[in-house]
């Protein structure tokens, strides 16, 4: 029997329905593409047999000074670290506000109470998709920092797996945050700072305790001017990448 080439392009394609991906694949799981060839992905390893209590949404792995090895990941209302053993640790903050473990949207039918409003009158247009709630999760140091979109303090958890010693609200750092980055400089970027989704504030050089600006420190604070919201922000080369629902900024 003859053998017909398929000549399927590599990468998944997912915009659209099903016809409109045609000769394209749609789904995949544990491969990836080399040189235009499907290769299974290798090297996984399973870590730990204990479980997360829901989905993790923001993952972190670091090394710390003594050369121990360490996993941080949260879920929508918890905060756990791996260490090399697998053994997990809950750093989940004292009085954490939880969040959402999937993603809401009520904006078309069925998204509100039976007869809420009158029959053919427009819903007004006031309700929006709200996501799931995700984990920023930065090194400072060999110490974790971490914030989540919902909860939107910022939280520190400085190694002890002793007792354990839950995750602590840093110092006097903004609340109702959207993210966090620390730069390559040692500020730490509060990002959305106080609710404001275009604010960026930052800490002193070195000291995230101390975010008033002064004479004496270097820290600070920038609205962006964007019609955007503060999304995330990453280090690249040189500089700090800060990503809005619209458009990047970067700061050196």
């Amino acid at each position: 029997m003859a053998l017909i080439d398929l000549n399927i392009p590599a990468g998944v394609y997912r915009n659209g329905t099903d016809l409109q991906s045609l000769g394209r694949w749609r789904d995949a799981s544990l491969v990836r593409w080399h040189d235009g060839v499907m290769r299974p992905v290798g090297g996984w390893r399973k870590r730990s047999d204990d479980a997360a209590n829901a989905k993790l949404r923001g993952m972190l792995t670091w090394t710390s000074n003594t050369d121990n090895r360490y996993i941080a990941a949260g879920t929508y209302n918890r905060l756990y670290v791996w260490d090399a053993g697998g053994t997990a640790y809950d750093i989940t903050p004292a009085g954490l506000t939880a969040g959402r473990e999937d993603a809401i949207a009520f904006t078309g039918y069925g998204g509100g109470f039976y007869g809420y409003y009158a029959y053919g009158v427009a819903r007004p247009d006031t309700v929006r998709i709200q996501p799931a709630t995700s984990w920023h999760l930065q090194p400072w140091g060999e110490y974790l920092l971490a914030c989540n979109s919902d909860d939107g303090k910022v939280y520190e958890w400085q190694l002890d797996t002793a007792t354990p010693t839950v995750a602590a609200q840093v110092a006097n750092a903004p609340t109702s945050n959207r993210a966090i980055v620390v730069t390559a400089e040692r500020f730490l970027f509060c990002l959305g700072a106080d609710g404001n989704p275009r604010k960026v504030q930052w800490s002193d050089r070195e000291d995230n305790t101390t975010w008033t600006p002064a004479a004496t420190n270097e820290a600070g604070d920038l609205e962006l001017n964007t019609n955007g919201q503060l999304m995330a922000g990453t280090t690249v080369q040189g500089q700090t990448l800060l990503l809005t629902s619209r458009d990047p900024h970067v700061t050196n």
